[in-house]
């Protein structure tokens, strides 16, 4: 295991750290001290037990309450990772919000790449590039990079790595937070993006590998892939009957649908 530095002096910026966990406790405490090892620090770290068994939950309260800065959040009932995220929002004193899942690693100086560009003022959510822990390869490894994905970009695929993600909480708060209905569970950022670009959210892509992101196991992978394909395709075709003349909205609908439809006759011929 990766070992930081966790000493907590040195100077603190406005961003609260969300981290949304379940039954998770070895793996929560890793990502937390990736948050604990930035330079500069952030406000407050906040992790969001989604009711984890309660040894689980209490081995890792304890935990957090004795590290400066960081404060357990448990619910009571399991609600999903966009309800333990939407806890962490809620509370968080911080200005802007950073979120990291329980598996996922920060790299060293992430912090400081992302505050540069959100001093500016310019953007609300400010993303990067992660490298995969199964082989290192760059997540983004087929685009240029950095870029600002427009509205348009946004309704073609997920530009934003959700572990990567420093995003301003009034853009959270103002699109509604995560959406908590079991249907967009695994695609919950991606409909909070979506919500955020209907209210004109900027958004910047930075090229740095700032993220460890944990790559999901190989005999979960098809049906992982197919489920979130049919998820997007349903949200797609909400967002396109709500406003059926944006053509950004009309394209998505279409091409998502197809997609889902390739999949299921893919594993419906065994391929």
């Amino acid at each position: 295991m990766r070992r930081y530095n966790t000493d907590v002096s040195g100077e603190r910026i406005p961003v609260s750290v969300v981290i949304a966990t379940y039954n998770r406790g070895d793996a929560c405490r890793a990502a937390v001290e990736s948050v604990l090892a930035q330079r500069p620090l952030p406000l407050e770290v906040l992790v969001c037990d989604d009711a984890s068994p309660s040894h689980v939950a209490e081995e890792l309260r304890e935990w957090c309450e004795a590290q400066p800065t960081v404060l357990f959040v448990g619910l009571v009932e399991n609600g999903g990772p966009a309800k333990a995220r939407n806890a962490g929002v809620e509370r968080a004193r911080g200005e802007w919000i950073a979120f990291l899942d329980d598996d996922d690693r920060w790299q060293p100086g992430k912090l400081e790449a992302q505050w540069v560009p959100v001093q500016s003022g310019k953007w609300d959510v400010i993303a990067a590039n992660a490298f995969r822990s199964s082989d290192g390869r760059p997540f983004y490894d087929d685009m240029p990079l950095p870029r600002e994905p427009t509205y348009a970009d946004v309704h073609t695929a997920n530009p934003v790595i959700l572990s990567t993600a420093v995003v301003r909480r009034s853009s959270v708060l103002g699109a509604g937070r995560f959406p908590e209905e079991r249907k967009y569970m695994g695609i919950e950022d991606y409909a909070l993006w979506l919500r955020m670009a209907d209210r004109g959210a900027r958004f910047l892509v930075l090229e740095d590998l700032l993220v460890e992101y944990a790559d999901a196991p190989l005999d979960r992978l098809s049906t992982a892939h197919l489920r979130r394909q049919l998820a997007v395709a349903d949200l797609a075709a909400r967002r396109w009957l709500r406003a059926p003349l944006q053509p950004p909205r009309a394209r998505a609908a279409a091409r998502e649908s197809v997609k889902a439809a390739r999949f299921v006759l893919g594993r419906a011929l065994g391929r």
